[in-house]
């Protein structure tokens, strides 16, 4: 379906540092670039010679380009010539609000959503819908008692805990070292902060805190969200030179902070206390943004090999005191709220054994977090995030600088040279005749390589899609990389990368944008 709606929030803002749009205002000042627009007919044409044959909604601005789409929890981002960022639900194509920076700067970096937290407001709206229809039947059958009671605390419960996240449901953008605060459902702005710093990356957001890395500090800074962005304490590497440092942006995996440095080392804090947790030595520098993947499989990798640097080992400089040891800018220590726990909890490590059909028992389930980083050692690693070991290495003759990218049993990553990688996520070493796994692979399993190939897109049910040269959109095999399928895009200047779910999303830069999902026919 298209759609049509445009869901503004009207009203001033009392606070300074951008503003909201109305439907009136938004195409007025004549500030936009002129865009080449091929034409509806044209841009809907290229889109049906795609795989994706359903499309769930489409939705065309009229006279508002693109300078840049993302895709953020339940929304897509974006970002427009005249500096306005425009949220749109990304399951139903309704535009949710526009905010405009008032300081005529674009965004340095894409806007980020508090990890968890949309998806954790979902979970808890269903769980308050479930629970109020209990009381209802519960009421009806059996009138007051302590069942009736014991399911309205329970939803006391719910409502205070959705009251708690969506104090932390927000959107956050840096624009010329302002960073800004905006509500994600209504975009109204609820804070702005200069930071005293020189940020370097995208930030990494959750329910409380956000994680920016510092160009002038070799650092990255911890800002507290109820405290309206207020550098809290900051997290660094042991490296003697501060400047450009940290030039990737970090990430978060409960309770554990994860960045990487120039001088070849992956670093692991515990958020909760500033402790550092381990680090990890690489040959050369690191220029890649670290990705963490929670991975499930009734094999848990090997215990034996390469182990991770002490704490205390850290090259270059005496190791980091929990908390960083330092008082940050522009508050005492002392005022500093304590860290505690970001309400997310950390994947179990083994399940317990479950039955199967038949009433004996199934083998316990694993769970096990994986790093992946590319770095300039030309190798590519995988390491145990809770504990820092080398769980595989794989050398691939080349640079790494991109982020890898895992989905199910595989994980991808292009190298400098122009040639996307898929590596198994657990390779195994395995007895040849009953299959059993003897431990996994140290130098990892590389399931194939296409030279020229950029990037991955999105898994459907039978092959994977990624991006090849000059815009053409490749369908491989998932475990040989057999080549199913070319489609070309001469007129589409984006099409989004996603894991999370069914959902392709593909525009142009006049303003023309398409939700798709494969097809249950075959083409």
């Amino acid at each position: 379906m298209r759609a049509l709606a445009l869901i503004l929030t009207l009203g001033s803002l009392a606070a300074c540092g951008g503003e909201r749009i109305s439907p009136e205002q938004q195409y007025s000042d004549g500030s936009l670039q002129e865009t080449s627009d091929p034409g509806e007919n044209a841009v809907v044409a290229e889109v049906r010679t795609l795989p994706w044959k359903h499309v769930e909604w489409e939705y065309k601005f009229n006279n508002r380009p693109i300078s840049r789409l993302t895709m953020g929890g339940d929304q897509l981002f974006i970002e427009t010539p005249d500096n306005t960022v425009v949220a749109m639900n990304r399951f139903t194509g309704q535009t949710s609000w526009m905010f405009r920076i008032d300081t005529d700067t674009p965004l340095d970096w894409p806007p980020v959503v508090a990890q968890g937290v949309p998806e954790e407001i979902r979970e808890l709206e269903a769980s308050l819908r479930l629970v109020n229809r209990q009381i209802d039947d519960t009421l009806k059958e059996k009138g007051v008692g302590k069942e009736t009671q014991a399911l309205q605390k329970k939803r006391n419960e719910y409502r205070e805990r959705l009251r708690v996240a969506a104090f932390g449901d927000n959107v956050y953008f840096i624009s010329h070292q302002i960073i800004y605060c905006l509500d994600r459902i209504s975009g109204g702005l609820r804070w702005t902060h200069r930071l005293n710093f020189v940020p370097s990356a995208k930030p990494f957001a959750i329910r409380n805190f956000v994680f920016v890395p510092g160009a002038d500090s070799a650092r990255v800074w911890v800002l507290n969200v109820e405290n309206k962005g207020a550098e809290m304490t900051s997290f660094r590497a042991s490296i003697l030179s501060k400047e450009n440092q940290i030039m990737n942006s970090p990430v978060y995996s409960d309770p554990s902070l994860y960045f990487v440095c120039h001088d070849g080392n992956v670093y692991c804090y515990k958020v909760t206390d500033g402790t550092l947790t381990w680090t990890y030595p690489t040959e050369r520098s690191l220029r890649a943004d670290p990705t963490v993947y929670v991975y499930r499989s009734d094999e848990a990798p090997s215990q034996e090999g390469p182990k991770p640097a002490a704490p205390g080992a850290a090259p270059a400089m005496e190791a980091p005191k929990p908390g960083d040891g330092m008082a940050p800018p522009a508050m005492e220590k002392k005022d500093a709220p304590a860290m505690g726990a970001p309400a997310m909890g950390a994947p179990a490590m083994g399940a317990p054994a479950a039955k199967d059909d038949k009433g004996g028992k199934k083998k316990a389930q694993v769970t096990t977090r994986i790093l992946f980083v590319g770095s300039t050692d030309n190798a590519f690693y995988a390491l145990d995030a809770d504990g820092g070991n080398l769980i595989w290495k794989y050398e691939t003759g080349s640079v790494i600088k991109a982020p890898a990218v895992a989905k199910d049993s595989t994980v991808y990553v292009a190298t400098d040279e122009g040639a996307l990688h898929a590596f198994e996520v657990m390779p195994m070493h395995r007895d040849p005749k009953t299959n059993a796994s003897l431990g996994n692979k140290r130098n990892g399993n590389l399931r194939w390589k296409l030279p020229l190939a950029e990037r991955f897109i999105f898994k459907g049910k039978e092959r994977v899609y990624v991006m090849g040269p000059k815009k053409e959109i490749w369908a491989v095999d998932e475990m040989s990389g057999a080549t199913l399928g070319r489609y070309q895009t001469n007129l589409l200047q984006y099409v989004l990368t996603n894991t999370a779910d069914e959902f392709i999303y593909v525009a142009n830069s006049s303003g023309h944008v398409f939700c798709l999902k494969e097809s249950r026919q075959t083409y």
